[in-house]
């Protein structure tokens, strides 16, 4: 049979002799079809006076039908595509019988022959990507993706089970030559995100090519919408849909089955150690025992009513918004300083002779309540289950008794005025309040100037609450000889200029009644060589009773990347990883593969979240039940590169691990516990916290000025700060433990001081203490024959005998070190040793018994499953 193929196909799909392989395996059908036909399978439906090619494909569908869903093509998009030298095709659709994928494998290069290398059912959310026709013999592909080119081909079935072949032109499409040039740049050649990661892989507005044609006409290519109207947007919604949007459910599904999960119990104690700083109750433990993901989904529920929740949300949003940077950590009255405009700013100052025992504790918790404003509106959204956009749209901000007076506010009712975690709402008179973008904090924290005019304030909210970063756009940047920037208005008349301000300056524009301190001055002059207050194809309207920023927010939160913006935040938050970046032209199949799966799924989570009113509680909770959060392992190594990246396993930060000291020992890390009374009130003493003298940013913390971004892989000071870390709660720990009655104690609930270690009962209670300690510090669930039970026993018993031949030696003393011992009561202070009662102090280990649980208990945490979550 002669070939109709075009030169340019056969030079697109790479023929080359040397690179020819043929895997096809046609004997299996062949046996099927010449009469061997598998026990319980039928030929229903089969015309009996069919040609042999014919029959070929009827016979390979009533197989296909006959087997079990996991013979279903493993591929996910419906897109055909060619990649030297197989032809993949993932659904085929055959007239009055069914569907079925087919791989082919170039046989013979000269002729453009195919052989038959594998035949599936085709997935069922596959849309059409080829006909076959019975009547003609021929496989009919309107688009075959060959690289960066697209083509129309036919193949006629051949005798031998072989398809040549018979024509191959250049598929045509009406918009894709716009699209490469008005919008390749943001979305890329291949629709995955270009400089700025914007994807149209199940985009948004990708539900149809009328939603998705309108959006086109409406409100692109970015800052001149007007360049692509009516046809030429319908056009590019075709080849959007056409070439991008091929389903991928069925390879997401794959690469998420390949993930095994962790337990619910497992799951359950995770989140309460990340979310609230403590371990599950007994009755959440129950209600997951005996209600699975629903009980799991209640204990979630209240774990979101406790104040340590909203904690640690302040933190999770911090990491994006660094307005702590106005803490008294980063200078006593940093943010009492901006409130130069407010004449009770510094209510609590009656003068330098009059300074109360009480001023600097009102001085340090008012400025720290006016810096940590705009979070505390966000936790008011999230406590009260309002959408999240009101974090943008909130016409008021949040204030508590020492904030108000700073403010010069009255007329807020406190439960109690003195309260520091009591906020409540408030307005500030003349003031337009537009949420987090309005606050002091916010704007000061991203200040401008008379040549920024806001495009700083600008850049961060496309970057925090839409998910867009404006630097990453493609283009020259002025230096004096990319960009001619000689004309009166560059910004506004130069092409390379405008790709970047028409998206940064309308939105600069719209802050245009805030000066660079964060003051509203609705009366200010306005620059007219930049672009006027809008967003997207949008101006602000003149004729709006609204201020310019309420109406620009009001825009940014209809527009579907705000909620992109959210899930990564949160997805951040939890999992301490961005979500992955849409892949680039040369990313690997494994890379594209990652990024669809996780794509897709986040998607879902979107949906349900946006669908609960935007309740960012939803969001956490189907986060924490996804797989990218309680992974633990792969079922199927073939998925092993694909999820090179997946899992929730993070570095605790300095706080998150400040927490879980305290939740497991029942105190913080402060130094020695005889001064502990006193250095918990102390902030300066907390090893964790404070940056001066002890640690925090030493072990990757921010301070939310200086340093802004976390470390995420541990460094060598930082395994020192682990080490110590272990050293010194074990040193503090262990005889705090051992002065607790045994039904009180959270280490030691097996065993004494004086268990007797030369019998059998005595060694299975150290076993089965050694196990609890696993279990409540590690979180692990060994058997009492577990290596890791013997390896820990090991441990303790060599030290046990290294120490006491030590004390019969007289190489050590009796006594505890210096550090270790118990004088005095943790919570207040007094002495341990009562006048005339008992001596309850612990300052011996005549048996080297102490020490020995000392070296188990830092063993236990320097692993890194006490350091990680």
């Amino acid at each position: 049979m002669k070939s109709y193929a075009s030169s340019s196909f056969a030079t697109s799909i790479g023929i080359s002799p040397e690179m020819c392989t043929c895997v096809s395996t046609p004997g299996t059908i062949e046996r099927y079809y010449g009469g061997e036909q598998p026990s319980g399978t039928t030929r229903a439906r089969t015309p009996m006076k069919k040609s042999i090619q014919h029959g070929l494909i009827l016979a390979i569908l009533t197989c296909l039908l006959a087997l079990s869903a996991s013979t279903h093509a493993a591929t996910g998009t419906s897109m055909p595509t060619f990649v030297h030298p197989v032809l993949t095709i993932p659904r085929i659709d055959v007239e009055g019988y069914g569907s079925l994928s087919l791989r082919l494998v170039l046989e013979n290069e000269a002729t453009l022959t195919f052989a038959i290398a594998e035949a599936a059912a085709a997935g069922t959310g596959l849309s059409p990507g080829a006909t076959f026709n019975l009547q003609t013999q021929t496989l009919d592909i309107p688009v075959v993706q060959v690289g960066a080119e697209f083509y129309h081909v036919q193949l006629r079935l051949l005798p031998g089970d072989k398809f040549q072949v018979s024509l191959a032109d250049a598929a045509a499409f009406a918009g894709q030559a716009t699209y490469n040039a008005q919008c390749a740049t943001c979305h890329g050649s291949d629709g995955l995100g270009g400089s700025i990661g914007i994807s149209l892989k199940n985009c948004a507005t990708c539900s149809s090519a009328s939603v998705l044609s309108a959006k086109i006409n409406d409100t692109m290519p970015f800052g001149n919408p007007s360049a692509c109207v009516g046809t030429c947007a319908a056009d590019i919604a075709a080849y959007i849909l056409t070439v991008f949007n091929a389903s991928t459910g069925q390879q997401a599904s794959a690469v998420l089955q390949a993930i095994d999960t962790m337990p619910l119990a497992t799951t359950l104690r995770n989140a309460s150690l990340q979310l609230v700083s403590r371990l599950p109750t007994a009755a959440e433990e129950t209600l997951v025992s005996q209600q699975g993901e629903n009980g799991l989904r209640q204990a979630l529920d209240g774990m979101m009513k406790e104040e340590a929740f909203y904690d640690r949300l302040s933190e999770i949003f911090n990491d994006m918004l660094h307005t702590n940077r106005y803490l008294s950590t980063n200078g006593a009255e940093a943010a009492l300083q901006l409130m130069r405009r407010f004449p009770n700013a510094r209510w609590f100052d009656p003068g330098v002779d009059q300074r109360g025992t009480d001023y600097q504790f009102n001085r340090i918790t008012t400025n720290n309540s006016v810096a940590t404003e705009p979070l505390e509106l966000i936790n008011h959204v999230v406590r009260n289950d309002l959408p999240m956009t009101e974090i943008l749209t909130a016409d008021y901000f949040m204030v508590n008794g020492y904030s108000a007076k700073s403010y010069g506010i009255s007329n807020v009712q406190f439960t109690n005025e003195w309260d520091a975690n009591e906020f409540r709402p408030a307005r500030l008179t003349n003031t337009p309040h537009a949420g987090v973008l309005s606050s002091l904090m916010f704007l000061n924290r991203y200040p401008t100037s008379a040549t920024n005019r806001n495009r700083a304030r600008s850049r961060v909210v496309y970057d925090l609450f839409l998910d867009v970063d404006i630097l990453a756009l493609d283009g020259e940047r002025p230096d004096g000889t990319a960009v001619d920037i000689s004309s009166p208005s560059p910004t506004l008349d130069n092409p390379d200029c405008v790709k970047c301000h028409s998206l940064l300056d309308p939105v600069a524009s719209s802050f245009r009644s805030w000066n660079l301190r964060g003051v509203y001055t609705p009366n200010a002059a306005w620059y007219t060589d930049m672009l006027q207050a809008g967003f997207a194809s949008d101006v602000f309207p003149v004729t709006s009773n609204a201020d310019e920023l309420q109406w620009l927010t009001a825009q940014l939160v209809e527009d579907p990347r705000f909620d992109d913006a959210m899930v990564r935040i949160v997805f951040n938050g939890l999992t301490g990883q961005e979500p992955l970046d849409p892949p680039g032209e040369d990313a690997t199949t494994a890379e594209r593969d990652a990024w669809l799966a996780q794509s897709a799924h986040l998607d879902e989570i979107k949906a349900v979240y946006v669908a609960d009113n935007r309740n960012l509680k939803t969001l956490v909770t189907e986060l924490v039940l996804s797989p990218y959060w309680r992974a633990e392992g792969l079922n199927d190594t073939a998925f092993a590169l694909v999820h090179e990246e997946t899992g929730a396993a993070r570095l605790l930060t300095p706080e998150m691990l400040h927490r879980r000291i305290e939740a497991l020992f029942g105190f913080q890390w402060r130094g020695p516990l005889d001064q502990y009374a006193t250095n918990r009130n102390v902030f300066s003493t907390a090893r964790l916290l404070d940056s001066r003298l002890y640690y925090q940013q030493i072990y990757g913390g921010i301070d939310s000025f200086a340093i802004t971004e976390r470390l995420s892989d541990p460094n060598g000071l930082m395994v020192f700060v682990q080490e110590r870390m272990a050293n010194e709660m074990a040193c503090y720990g262990v005889p705090n433990d051992f002065l607790a009655s045994a039904a009180q104690r959270r280490l030691f609930p097996h065993v004494t001081t004086t268990t007797d270690l030369t019998s059998g009962q005595g060694q299975e209670a150290v076993r089965r203490n050694i196990q609890h300690l696993h279990r409540y510090l590690l979180g692990e669930e060994l058997a009492l024959t577990d290596a890791e039970i013997e390896h820990s026993y090991a441990l303790f018993a060599t030290v046990l005998q290294d120490g006491r031949a030590a004390l019969a030696s007289n190489a050590e003393s009796s006594a505890l070190p210096a550090r270790c011992m118990r004088n005095n009561s943790l919570l207040t202070g007094a002495s341990l040793n009562v006048s005339g009662g008992t001596d309850g102090r612990l300052r011996n280990d005549p048996d080297y018994t102490i020490r020995a649980w000392m070296a188990v208990v830092a063993y236990l945490l320097s692993d890194y499953r006490f350091i990680y979550a």
